[in-house]
């Protein structure tokens, strides 16, 4: 009973892993158990009549799979950061849950190199340009603010002052606007910033991303989107 146990594990673990290679989350074993129920009672097509278009178009995905079958593995990538694979699967898993995390320790260990090939790998893209597109990087540094990095006002060309959106504002306006692609922002030397300072408000969205704030300047309503991941990297010397 012990190996059947353990074999069926192993089974629900694969299957998590394949279906995020097609484009689709599935967040632990349990939802994996029920998605297979519903699979051997329905079969491929289901009985969609009472179901919403969204939920059709999630199990046809499921089964079917839309990605492409050349997308790397993250065994692969393993191998490529010479890294252990069950290393990057916690680290998936645990984006997945919370999006978001810091990798911490002394300088020169690969961490920012590592937070970028990770994004690029998750978002589904290997090929992202860092500056744009689904991964994005930003340094810290002492005198970076609020205002550089949500929004805050600039000098304009006639002489006044406009309201301009920092790169965490515009990556979560681009992915609100892509649900079903993951957006990575990599926050390089986070502790070399005054956290309180730069965050302000931002605090309460990273600790709950189903519930909004009004920002300082625009004082419009703002979300962090669950397809948003942030990694941090800090040294710790």
């Amino acid at each position: 009973h012990g190996h059947q146990y353990t074999h069926t594990l192993e089974f629900l673990d694969r299957m998590i892993a394949e279906a995020h290679q097609r484009g689709v989350t599935i967040r632990d074993r349990l939802e994996a158990q029920g998605i297979i129920w519903v699979m051997v009672k329905w079969g491929e097509e289901g009985p969609f009549e009472d179901w919403t278009a969204a939920d059709q178009e999630l199990y046809r995905r499921i089964v079917k799979g839309h990605a492409p079958a050349a997308r790397p593995q993250i065994g692969n990538l393993a191998d490529e950061l010479m890294l252990d694979a069950w290393y990057l699967q916690r680290v998936r898993k645990l984006l997945e849950d919370k999006q978001q995390m810091i990798f911490y320790g002394p300088p020169g260990t690969g961490k920012t190199f590592v937070a970028q090939r990770l994004g690029r790998f998750f978002s589904g893209d290997p090929d992202t340009d860092d500056d744009g597109g689904e991964v994005r990087l930003v340094q810290f540094h002492p005198s970076y603010s609020y205002e550089d990095f949500v929004e805050g006002y600039r000098p304009s060309q006639n002489g006044g002052f406009e309201l301009r959106q920092g790169p965490l504002k515009a990556i979560a306006d681009a992915a609100r606007h892509e649900p079903d692609i993951i957006y990575v922002l990599v926050i390089d030397e986070i502790n070399r910033g005054n956290i309180a300072k730069v965050f302000g408000e931002l605090y309460f969205l990273l600790e709950y991303r189903n519930q909004s704030v009004n920002l300082l300047y625009s004082d419009e309503s703002f979300q962090l989107p669950e397809n948003l991941w942030i990694i941090g990297t800090m040294n710790t010397a």
